[in-house]
């Protein structure tokens, strides 16, 4: 589905490519259940459905923008608020970079300057009107009530 919905459905199957938004987030450790029993969880749903949209970079899906923001292969960190995903040494990315705060519904908030492709140029009606993830002083993250996952740039070095 280009706009990475995802609806439940017992007559449906999904197939993902490999490179994919729907294998990424599960290879990152977020999926709709919770792996240890295989039952469906609410924040674990939110939170799944808030990857596919950050995966893609498509900051603007509920204002119907479907469009991805990102090309293949870029390198981000996310985080989410209950600690569901890791990077690949199990530990929990971090950044200094932050770019958005995600929902199923695309970008909460957006720090433009921390864009992964600055170069691509956001929708003219929608990319000036989201606001900034600003957080207090000394803070990275500041979550929201519908902000729950958290991409950036990787470190600088």
């Amino acid at each position: 589905d280009m706009n990475a919905a995802v609806t439940a459905d017992a007559n449906v199957t999904t197939l993902g490519c490999e490179s994919g938004a729907i294998v990424t987030c599960l290879d990152w450790g977020y999926s709709p259940w919770n792996p240890q029993t295989g039952v469906s969880d609410p924040n674990r749903e939110y939170v799944y459905g808030s990857c596919l949209q950050a995966k893609r970079a498509a900051y603007f899906v509920g204002k119907g923008d479907l469009k991805s923001y990102t090309l293949t292969g870029t390198r981000i960190v996310k985080r989410d608020e209950y600690g569901f995903g890791r990077d690949a040494e199990g530990g929990i990315e971090r950044t200094d970079f932050l770019e958005a705060l995600w929902s199923p519904e695309g970008a909460v908030c957006l720090n433009p300057e921390h864009r992964r492709h600055p170069e691509i140029p956001l929708h003219p009606e929608h990319g000036p009107r989201i606001e900034r993830c600003e957080a207090p002083s000394g803070q990275l993250i500041l979550w929201r009530d519908n902000g729950k996952l958290a991409t950036g740039l990787p470190p600088r070095h």
